[in-house]
């Protein structure tokens, strides 16, 4: 996250926000170990939120509610991902600051996921 943030401060756009969607991805994946026992075999956030709601019945409630709130913004994290991988993107301040932001929301929730349904 920190490289993320670094990255959009020194006006690196493309890699800011290639930062926070991995960094999304490897806290929801620690998330995920830590509540689960387990990591799931998936890259996409919305599959692993999708995942840990499934798991967790006391927080499906809790991980549907983000799910919908910020769809278009997991959408966007994962997009993030596939571009700067295999599609030449262009991402502007704009976009970084949105993908950092959205990344420190996920980071949140799986700090309130962590609080609530350690095992």
């Amino acid at each position: 996250m920190r490289y993320a943030e670094a990255a959009l401060r020194d006006g690196e756009y493309d890699f800011s926000c290639f930062a926070s969607e991995q960094a999304s991805q490897l806290f929801m994946k620690s998330v995920i170990l830590e509540v689960i026992g387990e990591i799931p075999r998936v890259h996409s956030l919305r599959e692993m939120l999708g995942v840990l709601a499934a798991s967790v019945p006391e927080a499906e409630e809790l991980i549907s509610g983000f799910i919908r709130n910020n769809r278009d913004k997991l959408r966007a994290l994962e997009d993030a991902y596939i571009s700067s991988r295999y599609l030449p993107s262009t991402y502007q301040r704009e976009d970084a600051e949105e993908l950092v932001e959205t990344a420190r929301k996920i980071f949140q929730l799986g700090k309130e996921m962590l609080r609530k349904c350690r095992r």
